[in-house]
């Protein structure tokens, strides 16, 4: 699997504080170590992941390869090159920003591209949002090249979703409420992945202050895009289920929050939302996990 991100939300990969500078072509590059993982219970049946991204800031490009075979994910990354005669079509819908037009044109237009704008009065989108991008995102075009792109001249900003909506919410905002007695915390992973903790597969949290800063951090992760399709890397590694109890026996709201795969935050609203660095954190620190990282909750692979 070769996943490629452009412009991606680095708070969202941690391991890049650590990834190692490199050169491509000439270019800056990072590139983050090399990660296998197991999974299955028998050793005679174990099958083995391997994953390594490398970052491009020029390119604003994250090239992320997955396969069973270190050597298959080393050549993939090893055959990455940059080529100064072409620039590719702008991707603007990433983690922490909208889908809003202008910022589309000023990508492109940074780029050397062309950008000729047509609107589309039937389209049900917010008024100023992109509805579709010819040459597609992604596509290689000489500087100078023109791309076509079609919005939405819809009724305006909707509840929730205008032309330049915040990324984040504030805390205020949010529905969790961070009143409550207690936070459960409980780490589910699939059986024989081959990674290991150093902590409780449960623990409970009742510092008040702690539990709010964890609750201020899960309000201001980012939102996913409306309508936007991810493709994601093999999941095989835990995620956190945070129960949030008020003296009722049930409780009083859940979260699940992926350590692996695209690193998703569900039940905050009707929206997914993307893990950052500073919810990670808060999250192990209010666990007393120390380190207190996201590889410490992601966890180590095994002997």
């Amino acid at each position: 699997d070769v996943r490629l991100q452009v412009s991606p939300d680095l708070s969202n990969s941690p391991e890049f504080t650590i990834a190692a500078p490199i050169t491509v072509d000439g270019v800056t590059a990072m590139k983050t170590s090399l990660r296998c993982t197991s999974e299955g219970s028998l050793a005679s049946h174990r099958s083995k992941l391997c994953t390594q991204s490398l970052w491009i800031e020029q390119e604003q490009a994250q090239f992320t390869v997955t396969s069973p075979h270190a050597r298959t994910v080393r050549r993939l990354l090893d055959s990455v090159r940059v080529d100064e005669g072409y620039v590719a079509v702008p991707f603007t819908y990433n983690q922490a920003s909208v889908r809003d037009a202008q910022s589309f044109v000023e990508a492109a237009k940074s780029l050397g591209l062309q950008v000729q704008t047509r609107f589309d009065r039937a389209s049900n989108s917010p008024a100023g949002w992109i509805v579709g991008v010819d040459p597609a995102v992604g596509s290689m075009l000489k500087p100078g090249a023109t791309v076509q792109v079609t919005v939405s001249s819809g009724a305006g900003p909707q509840s929730g979703h205008g032309t330049a909506p915040p990324a984040t919410v504030s805390a205020a905002a949010c529905p969790l409420s961070p009143n409550v007695q207690r936070l459960e915390v409980t780490r589910t992973a699939l059986p024989g992945n081959g990674l290991t903790f150093d902590f409780p597969r449960r623990v409970t949290i009742r510092d008040p202050a702690a539990i709010a800063s964890v609750v201020s951090a899960l309000c201001a992760a980012p939102q996913m895009p409306r309508g936007a399709v991810y493709n994601c890397p093999n999941d095989i590694g835990p995620y956190y289920r945070l129960a949030a109890f008020d003296g009722s026996p049930a409780a009083a709201w859940t979260v699940k929050v992926g350590a692996t795969g695209c690193s998703t935050i569900s039940g905050i609203g009707n929206r997914g939302r993307w893990t950052t660095g500073r919810m990670w954190h808060a999250l192990a620190t209010a666990m007393g996990i120390r380190p207190p990282t996201y590889q410490t909750l992601a966890g180590h692979p095994g002997a």
